[in-house]
Order: C-alpha cells, then sequence, then structure tokens
C-alpha cells in the first residue's frame, strides 16, 4: 500500500529521533541505546531508499491518472526531503547520541566494574544456598523429601536464570563499547551443574514416585504379585538407559539390591511362615519394631530395611 509505505517512514523518522533524544541512566538503558542506535543507523539508508520510491511512484501516478495527489504529495515531500526538517532532525540526532556514547563509555567502564563487583557478591550466595540444597540430594529416595528438595533446586534454576541474564547483560555491554570483560566463565560451569543436577532431582522424583507405588502395597496381598515387582526392576533398569548417563547412584544401586531380594522374597509368604519365623524375620533380620508383624506389613518395610 502507497499510503502506508509513507507512514511507516513518517513513524522511522519520528520514532527513531524520539528514542535518540533519550538518555539512558542506567548500564542496561545504556546498552539497549547503543543497539536501537545501530539499528536506527543501519536502516537509514534503507528508508531513504522508500522514500526515493514513493517519489518515483508518485510521478507515475501524476503522469498516467487523472486523480489529485495533493495531500500525498506533501506527505511525500516531508519524508523525501532529505534536507528537511524530519530527516534533518534525525541526522542531528544521531550525530548527538554519537557524541553522548563517546562520552558515556567511561560512565560505562566504571558502571561495568561495580556491577562485576555486585555480581560476584550474587553468584557467592547463590553458590553457597545451591551446595546447602544439593549437597544430599542424592541421598534419598522418600518421595517426600525429594518433592520438596525438587522444589527447591526448581525455585533456585530461576534464581540462577536471572544470574545468566545479568551475567549476559555485562558481557554485551562490554562488547557494545568495546571494555575488557570480566572473567565469568564461571557461569557457564555453574550453568551445566545447575541443568544436570535438576535433571538427576526430576529422575529421582519420577522414580521414587512410582516406588510408592509398591511401597504401599500389604505383603499379604502383594506377595502373590510379585510379577509387578519383576516388571518395575524391568521397566526402570531400561528407563535409566535413556537418561544420557545422568543416572543418580541410589537408583541403581537400589534396583540391583530390588533385583537381588526377589528370589528370597518369594519365599516369604503367609502360608509357608509360622509365627515365630515371621518374629526371627521382622524383629531379628529387618530389626523392624514390635508392633509391626505380618497384617500390619507392607513392602515398605523390605525397602526401608
Amino acid at each position: 500500500n502507497f499510503s502506508a509505505q509513507v507512514d511507516e517512514i513518517k513513524n522511522y523518522l519520528v520514532s527513531s529521533a524520539s528514542v535518540l533524544t533519550q538518555s539512558p541512566s542506567t548500564l542496561l538503558e545504556l546498552s539497549e541505546s547503543q543497539k536501537s542506535w545501530k539499528e536506527i543507523v543501519k536502516k537509514k539508508e534503507v528508508y531513504q531508499g522508500k522514500a526515493v520510491d514513493c517519489r518515483r511512484k508518485l510521478d507515475l501516478i501524476k503522469e498516467h491518472l487523472l486523480v489529485d495527489t495533493s495531500d500525498l504529495s506533501d506527505r511525500i515531500a516531508k519524508v523525501d526531503d532529505f534536507q528537511g526538517e524530519l530527516w534533518t532532525t534525525l541526522n542531528l540526532a544521531i550525530s548527538q547520541f554519537s557524541d553522548l556514547i563517546v562520552h558515556k563509555k567511561e560512565f560505562a567502564s566504571k558502571s561495568i566494574a561495580k556491577e562485576s563487583d555486585a555480581f560476584r557478591e550474587k553468584l557467592s550466595s547463590f553458590r553457597k544456598l545451591w551446595k546447602s540444597a544439593t549437597s544430599h540430594i542424592f541421598n534419598d529416595l522418600a518421595s517426600d523429601e525429594l518433592e520438596v528438595i525438587s522444589s527447591n533446586i526448581n525455585s533456585l534454576s530461576k534464581d540462577f536464570s536471572l544470574l545468566e541474564s545479568e551475567a549476559r547483560l555485562i558481557l554485551e555491554t562490554c562488547h557494545e563499547f568495546q571494555i575488557q570483560a570480566p572473567d565469568l566463565e564461571v557461569v557457564n560451569v555453574l550453568k551445566d551443574e545447575v541443568k544436570s543436577v535438576q535433571q538427576r532431582s526430576h529422575h529421582l522424583l519420577e522414580y521414587s514416585l512410582s516406588l510408592d507405588e509398591l511401597r504401599n502395597k500389604k505383603w499379604t496381598s502383594f506377595q502373590s504379585n510379585l510379577s509387578d515387582l519383576d516388571d518395575f526392576v524391568y521397566k526402570w533398569s531400561h528407563v535409566v538407559k535413556d537418561w544420557d548417563d545422568i543416572v543418580p547412584d541410589p537408583i541403581v544401586h537400589q534396583l540391583k539390591l530390588l533385583e537381588s531380594s526377589i528370589p528370597a522374597l518369594r519365599h516369604c509368604r503367609v502360608d509357608l511362615f509360622r509365627e515365630d519365623h515371621w518374629v526371627e524375620l521382622l524383629q531379628g533380620k529387618l530389626r523392624l519394631p514390635g508392633s509391626v508383624r505380618v497384617d500390619n506389613l507392607h513392602f515398605s518395610h523390605f525397602i526401608q530395611s
């Protein structure tokens, strides 16, 4: 649309001049303004070409069509006159902003130093919280504990994403103003660790919730359905193979124990054991409280022991 193209050029001129007349006061504003300035300068020649094209189209309309073009002529005159008010205002804004960038480079250097120091303090605090939250993550397979741990890890992962954005801003600003960038490689190292731990906690929780379905079964009924345990071990032994080598050791260890215990569990049957057999097994070998008897025995008692 011819008329829309004229409006597009005018909007570019007006909005660009407005953007460049704003004075950035923070590091983020300065970095974003620098990017906007470069983009505006990059598009300037393109829009000048569009303005010339609009004038050419108007001349063709005047030559071949008997229509009133006075309004359109006035509008085009404002955008294709490169010495006119709109283009002069934009050129002045570009020039002044270029000078501003030079003066702001010292401000950027000092800001980067302060931002970097503040960032390192935040990163140090995060690492302490992260270490505290993850120090025992792979020592417990109880789903209720893992749900709390997983929730904390997900929350800390979101905090780390904010730190990543902050680090990226610092590095981008250094690049924009050709300032020596601080060494923030530790962020990339920590990023891999956060991702790995998050995956492991997810795997642990997924596994533990699945095992809960067996844990909660009463032994008097489960003893006849140990094929469910066979199926569980078989399923999860294959599932962990698809976890890109991020398999928590407790899962591997427990799967091996479950698999090796199945033959012995098949003999722990109500119809085969006498009362004294159960006492010897539950309170003797498994060291369970005296309150645990065969009538309230669950599969979970075997696992926790």
